[in-house]
This record gives C-alpha cells, sequence and structure tokens, in this order.
C-alpha cells in the first residue's frame, strides 16, 4: 500500500486496524494479511516445567498478544473431562494443556475492547479454532454455548 505523503503513518500496535482505518476501508478481510499466533493458549506462562520448551509456542499471555497487534488465535481446545464431568475447556499442544483457559480467552479479549472502547472500536479478532480434544457428544454444543454466552451476556464487550 502506498503512501501519497511518503511518510509512515502512525499507529500504535494495540489498535493497529482502527489507526489506520482509513488505509484499510476500501479492503476486504481475505485482502488483509493479519498478524496471527500459531497454537494460542500455549504460552510459556501458561505452562511450567521442563515441557516449557517444547510445547509452548508463544512468550506471554493473550493480552500480551493482542496488545502486540495479533487479529487471529489459532486454537487447539481440550474438554477437560474428569470421571466423566465436563470441568471446562483449557488449550493443548501435544500431549499437554496449559492453565490458558476459553473463558479466559473471552475474558481477555472483553476486557481489551472494554478498556477505552472508542480506541478500538474498529479492531477485529479472530478465533480459529484448529483442532478438538477428549471432545464427547455435546461438547462441541458446549463450547460453543460458553463462546456465544461470553461474548453477548453480562460483561461482554460487544
Amino acid at each position: 500500500m502506498k503512501n501519497p505523503s511518503n511518510k509512515t503513518p502512525a499507529y500504535h500496535l494495540s489498535t493497529w486496524m482502527t489507526d489506520l482505518g482509513s488505509s484499510l476501508n476500501n479492503l476486504k478481510l481475505h485482502q488483509l494479511t493479519l498478524p496471527s499466533t500459531h497454537n494460542a493458549g500455549m504460552d510459556k506462562k501458561g505452562i511450567g516445567g521442563p515441557v516449557e520448551g517444547w510445547m509452548a509456542c508463544q512468550n506471554d499471555t493473550f493480552p500480551f498478544q493482542i496488545a502486540q497487534g495479533a487479529r487471529v488465535f489459532d486454537l487447539r481446545v481440550n474438554a477437560r473431562v474428569f470421571n466423566g464431568t465436563l470441568y471446562g475447556f483449557d488449550f493443548f499442544h501435544g500431549p499437554f494443556s496449559s492453565n490458558r483457559s476459553v473463558l479466559g480467552l473471552i475474558k481477555d479479549c472483553n476486557t481489551f475492547f472494554k478498556n477505552d472502547y472508542n480506541s478500538k472500536k474498529h479492531e477485529l479478532i479472530i478465533l480459529q479454532f484448529h483442532e478438538f480434544k477428549n471432545f464427547r457428544p455435546g461438547d462441541h454444543e458446549r463450547l460453543l454455548t460458553q463462546m456465544t454466552q461470553g461474548f453477548s451476556g453480562i460483561g461482554s464487550s460487544t
């Protein structure tokens, strides 16, 4: 994209879509290259011990990644089931899970948008669910309900 004044546009990483809105307005989503993270939720702060170096794909948390401009999260979701009871959804890479949860991701996204919404109202975060582990019949619907309620219920940013 050429800038007629040959000046680099001013923008912040955490609000780059909003800040560059006039340059992006005529583009369709498929024409953008969106910064993304691989195996989001598997960060060094969410995994401890010897497996950190092998399983962590990110260095820092969801809020950090969002603030640095990531707008697409590649997610592998594990259904935490113990003795037949679903306790929630977390993220995994290979045989290991992190202490990051889907509920935590929803909270982090809502917090990002709620904090100074006017400066972020044109930002977009895409959650790409890539793989599901330990899901039983009905767990996909439970995950969808959790996502829908989290992004449209009390405490949501929408």
